[in-house]
């Protein structure tokens, strides 16, 4: 990640992180695969998901609250480093935080529904590079 970003991460409540970026930081696949469900919600916004393997397990590769829908349809092939969108604030992004703040939030689902079978992203230690894990809390945009 090129970036400097900050994560919250409260299982049960919050499974998933959130990278804080400037509205229209691209954002890139990271991992080989192909798309996987690209659908707005209330909640998530514009999203798309990359159904890809890592070490020999098929995972899904969520992305929530882009600017705009991804221009890729279910079934597209895609390369890790590939543009698949850019940073927004759709859906319910401010859940939480004291304005409505632009990131990404990204999961990495165990199963290609729409809900539920979220796992800790970290346990691919690629993904775990470059990320603050204990931010201040100012820094975060939280309410008390």
């Amino acid at each position: 990640m090129s970036f400097y970003f900050f994560y919250k991460l409260i299982k049960g409540e919050h499974d998933g992180i959130d990278l804080y970026a400037p509205l229209g930081t691209t954002l890139y696949a990271c991992v080989d695969g192909e798309i996987y469900d690209p659908y707005y919600s209330n909640s998530y916004g514009n999203t798309v998901s990359i159904k890809g393997k890592y070490n020999g397990k098929t995972y899904y590769f969520f992305y929530a609250h882009m600017n705009a829908a991804t221009t890729f349809k279910a079934g597209d092939k895609i390369k890790a480093g590939d543009i698949i969108g850019y940073s927004g604030k759709t859906g319910t992004s401010a859940s939480g935080l004291k304005t409505n703040q632009v990131h990404l939030h990204f999961e990495l689902r165990t199963e290609g529904t729409r809900v539920g079978n979220r796992i800790d992203p970290f346990i691919i230690p690629e993904l775990n590079n470059g990320v603050v894990k204990k931010p201040k809390k100012e820094d975060q945009g939280w309410k008390d």
